[in-house]
């Protein structure tokens, strides 16, 4: 076989592969990898443990006054977990 045959073969796999190589990366995109990690990471936020809920949510006051509710992790309820 000589390099040009090579060379086509080459060129013709790759003008095939196109659309199916962009619709994978475009399926793999950064956004929905981030998705994909944050709903992994929340995966667990309502096991619960003999020492309560992993998560739960925590009222604030800022200085201004305002309440605000936080994610908070339960430390003894994670030991357990873990």
């Amino acid at each position: 076989m000589d390099t040009d045959a090579i060379a086509n073969i080459l060129l013709n796999s790759q003008v095939a592969l196109t659309p199916l190589l962009a619709q994978l990366s475009d399926s793999f995109s950064l956004s929905h990898r981030k998705k994909r990690a944050s709903d992994e990471l929340h995966s667990l936020d309502n096991v619960d443990t003999m020492y309560g809920t992993l998560m739960n949510k925590l009222e604030v006051t800022t200085e201004d006054g305002e309440k605000v509710a936080v994610d908070w992790i339960n430390p003894f309820g994670l030991i357990a977990h873990a």
